[in-house]
């Protein structure tokens, strides 16, 4: 957490914002719109769509989404997303 936070910081400094309050719904807004090149949903969505289409896929046999489970990617992104909720608010504290 303290490097995301150390971050947001360079961000809110760079840009001379004097307040991180919402800060993370727009970095969710461009990341949902630029990254995936698609407005539909948010992060969270995305990485609960990803986690359910890996589970899936490995629950079916299929060896690329079985490797990802064994190699913790599943995890990972489960944790990312557990994550998101959990600190959605905290850089605008």
């Amino acid at each position: 957490m303290g490097d995301t936070v150390r971050r947001l910081e360079v961000i809110t400094t760079a840009y001379g914002l004097t307040s991180r309050a919402g800060l993370i719904d727009t970095v969710l807004w461009w990341q949902d719109r630029c990254g995936t090149g698609i407005a539909a949903g948010t992060v969270l969505w995305w990485q609960d769509r990803c986690a359910t289409g890996i589970a899936a896929g490995a629950d079916a046999g299929d060896p690329v989404m079985v490797h990802l489970v064994g190699s913790g990617a599943l995890d990972e992104v489960r944790a990312a997303h557990r994550w998101t909720i959990t600190h959605h608010d905290r850089p605008a504290r």
